[in-house]
């Protein structure tokens, strides 16, 4: 199932650290400056994608992320996951359930 939703941040505002079911997640800086989306358990060469206005990310859902609006403008984005419910449990824990 996909599901579709805006996500507004204030200047300064962020989404909090989070994951997702497996699947892909797209997220496209639709009006503000930019925002940056941090990976904070990724490699230090990946670890942030900076978008500006019009440009579009697509990640692994399951990659713990955070959208974060360092800009002095308001953002708003519209975001699209796609999750496919069945490659199996989150984790490790998941699976002596």
């Amino acid at each position: 199932p996909m599901h579709h939703l805006y996500l507004e941040l204030e200047e300064g505002g962020t989404s909090g650290i989070h994951r997702h079911h497996a699947g892909t997640e797209m997220m496209r800086l639709e009006s503000g400056e930019s925002v940056t989306i941090r990976f904070p358990t990724r490699a230090s060469n990946c670890r942030e994608i900076k978008l500006v206005q019009g440009e579009v990310a697509f990640f692994d859902a399951t990659l713990v992320h955070q959208v974060v609006n360092e800009s002095k403008a308001a953002a708003r984005l519209f975001i699209s996951r796609n999750y496919d419910f069945d490659t199996g449990p989150l984790n490790s824990e998941d699976e002596s359930s």
